[in-house]
């Protein structure tokens, strides 16, 4: 277990439940370095490219067309080294995992990348400064594979995530789930926060999510 701050007694984190951590949108900016790849491969503007609905494809252009020619390619966007290594921290990222790592209470990250980047993930991470020491970076692949069975085995309770897959998922076997908002999950937003009552937590953003982690979540 990554060990725990000096400092952390005086925390409240020291009360939170055991966390697994996703890696995209919620520490990683990989949507946004993807834009990039995605209009160099169709040969536009990045500008011409806008966030969409769709948690797969999430960007389309206003021509349709152009929108076809995304979906297939998808994939081998998201796990280009350059996608990956050029991508940013999400604003708030480093505090969130930090604070919990600190308080011995990160269990894991956790993430549908292949495992064949694995060492791409890593490097980012440690790039960008995030504890690694002690905490393990899990992969979960197939369509109905879902998240929470791995948080469950590493003895996470909590789920930090942006997918409304992974969060529908994790609230049904018993977690507490903190949803970072995103544009392709604010309709769902609604029906879980009426389904799951308080063990569901809509994030404006990452310090929305610290705040209820911190403040609302207990083990």
């Amino acid at each position: 277990m990554y060990a725990a701050s000096p400092h952390a007694a005086a925390l409240p984190f020291r009360h939170i439940a055991p966390v697994a951590l996703d890696i995209d949108a919620v520490l990683c900016d990989l949507l946004g370095s993807c834009r990039y790849s995605c209009a160099e491969y169709l040969g536009v503007p990045p500008e011409e490219l806008f966030l969409g609905d769709n948690y797969y494809v999430p960007y389309e252009h206003p021509d349709p067309v152009l929108s076809a020619r995304l979906a297939p390619v998808m994939l081998g966007m998201w796990t280009k080294e350059r996608t990956i290594l050029g991508a940013q921290p999400v604003d708030g990222g480093l505090a969130l995992a930090t604070a919990i790592a600190d308080a011995g209470r990160l269990k894991s990250y956790i993430t549908r990348r292949p495992p064949e980047v694995d060492f791409l993930t890593e490097r980012w991470l440690r790039d960008h400064g995030f504890p690694l020491d002690g905490i393990e970076l899990h992969h979960v692949g197939g369509t109905n594979a879902c998240k929470s069975v791995t948080a469950r085995v590493v003895g996470a309770e909590l789920l930090i995530d942006d997918s409304v897959h992974e969060a529908t998922s994790a609230l049904a076997n018993g977690m507490h789930v903190v949803m970072v908002a995103m544009p392709y999950n604010r309709a769902a937003a609604i029906e879980l926060a009426a389904t799951y009552g308080d063990r569901f937590h809509d994030a404006a953003d990452n310090a929305a999510a610290l705040a209820a982690v911190i403040s609302e979540v207990r083990p």
